[in-house]
């Protein structure tokens, strides 16, 4: 069964937010951040229990929920253009969360961005491809190395 679609921060993002128990298990903790990445066995027990700690102890809990509720109301989609500075955009192809469509659309919307896509990666690229990650970054960083420089310069936000 394919997750509801729904909004947050402006990013078409599959709903793995539905029907989140109040309490989450480690098991189905373990279940969503396998449907997150593309290489499931890359989810430790480790991963599992540091991610499970977060989403259930309580103080840690209702940071998450505000950080939710708030990326639900304040959709960044629409000032994407105002943004002057260069952008990196660095995507998972296998992205099950937030799709790679919306990696597209949004390199449209920002006038100086550079899109990398990672093939055989799902929702987190930086721990899913490190070596590809880091490259992107590295590559990106070299070439707008000038454009970020004279943004600094010139104050642009």
């Amino acid at each position: 069964m394919t997750p509801h679609p729904s909004w947050s921060s402006g990013l078409f993002e599959r709903g793995y937010t539905r029907g989140v128990p109040h309490r989450p298990s480690e098991t189905y903790v373990r279940q969503k951040l396998e449907e997150a990445v593309f290489d499931p066995p890359l989810v430790t027990p480790e991963w599992v229990e540091s991610s499970w700690r977060l989403v259930t102890t309580r103080a840690s809990a209702h940071r998450v929920l505000r950080f939710a509720r708030a990326a639900k109301r304040h959709n960044v989609e629409d000032r994407l253009s105002c943004i002057e500075v260069p952008v990196l955009l660095v995507w998972g192809k296998d992205d099950r969360i937030t799709p790679p469509e919306v990696a597209e659309r949004f390199h449209a919307l920002l006038p100086d961005s550079r899109l990398c896509f990672l093939a055989n990666c799902g929702h987190a690229p930086m721990l899913e491809q490190p070596e590809g990650f880091s490259i992107a970054v590295a590559d990106w960083l070299a070439d707008t190395q000038d454009r970020r420089g004279a943004v600094v310069a010139g104050g642009a936000r």
